[in-house]
C-alpha cells in the first residue's frame, strides 16, 4: 500500500511537471492545503436588484453547470443526480439554500456538469414553472481549460438573455449569478469576460444579479484542487448568501 501511494504521488508529480513544461504555469492551479485559491484579485461585481419575494410553498429552480450540481472532482459525498456520473460535495448551494429556507419553499437543483448556457437552456426547457429561477452558466462557455472552442462571449450573453426572457415570460423572477473566479491564470482570464457578460445580461433584462465571489471573499481556499470546481465550504457559502436575498412570504 505504501509503495502504491508513493507511485501514485510520483505519477501525479510527473503529470504536473509535464503539464507545466508543455503548457506553462498559467495552467497550474494555485494549490493550497485542502484545495486551490482563486488567482484573480478583481473585486466582486456589484449586485443588481434587491430582495426577492417567494411565496410560502413556492418553487425555486437552480439551473446551471457542475458548479450548481456541486460536482466533486475526486471522491464525493452526495450521490449523482439527473443521470450525471460524478458524485457531489456535501453542500451544493441549492441544497444549502433549501436548508436555510427551512422548507418554506421547494428548491430544486437542476445543475448538470459540462453544460453551457445553450445546453442548459435546452436541457431544462420543459422544467416546471417556478417562482424564482437562479441561473449560473458561463464557466463552460468560456472554455477555461483550453481543450475546446469557447462560445463567443456575445453569443453567451444573447443565449443568457433569451433564457432570462423565457423564464420571466413564464412568470418567474430571475437571479443571475456570475461564474466565479478560477484557480489558474488561464482559466481566470478566460472566465472574466463571461462574468461581466452575465451581469450585463441581467442589467439588460432588468433582473437580479449576484457575484458568488462576494460570498467567497473571506474563504482563502474556495476551490477544489483542480482550480475550477468549488469546495463544500464555498458551495455552502453561496447558498447562505442567496438566502439573504430571498424572503418567503
Amino acid at each position: 500500500m505504501r509503495w502504491s501511494n508513493k507511485r501514485a504521488a510520483g505519477g501525479a508529480a510527473l503529470a504536473l511537471a509535464v503539464v507545466t513544461a508543455g503548457l506553462g504555469w498559467r495552467f497550474v492551479p494555485a494549490v493550497r492545503w485542502g484545495g486551490a485559491a482563486a488567482v484573480g484579485a478583481t473585486p466582486p461585481l456589484d449586485p443588481l436588484g434587491g430582495t426577492l419575494a417567494v411565496p410560502r410553498g413556492g418553487l425555486v429552480l437552480c439551473l446551471g453547470d457542475s458548479l450548481t450540481y456541486g460536482a466533486q472532482r475526486w471522491g464525493g459525498v452526495l450521490p449523482p443526480i439527473h443521470g450525471a456520473g460524478s458524485k457531489r460535495v456535501a453542500t451544493p448551494f441549492p441544497e444549502t439554500l433549501a436548508r436555510v429556507l427551512r422548507g418554506q419553499a421547494t428548491v430544486r437543483n437542476l445543475g448538470y456538469p459540462a453544460d453551457t448556457a445553450a445546453m442548459g437552456s435546452k436541457r431544462w426547457e420543459t422544467a416546471p414553472r417556478a417562482d424564482l429561477v437562479v441561473l449560473l452558466y458561463g464557466t463552460n462557455d468560456a472554455n477555461p481549460r483550453g481543450w475546446r472552442t469557447a462560445v463567443p462571449v456575445d453569443t453567451y450573453r444573447h443565449v443568457l438573455e433569451a433564457l432570462i426572457r423565457r423564464e420571466v415570460g413564464q412568470g418567474a423572477q430571475v437571479l443571475v449569478l456570475a461564474p466565479p473566479p478560477a484557480g489558474t491564470a488561464y482559466a481566470d482570464a478566460a472566465i472574466a469576460p463571461y462574468r461581466a457578460a452575465a451581469r450585463a445580461a441581467a442589467a439588460a433584462e432588468g433582473v437580479a444579479f449576484a457575484d458568488p465571489a462576494a460570498f467567497l471573499k473571506d474563504i482563502p481556499v474556495p476551490l477544489q484542487a483542480d482550480g475550477l470546481h468549488l469546495r463544500a465550504e464555498a458551495t455552502a457559502r453561496i447558498g447562505e448568501g442567496l438566502a439573504r436575498r430571498i424572503t418567503v412570504r
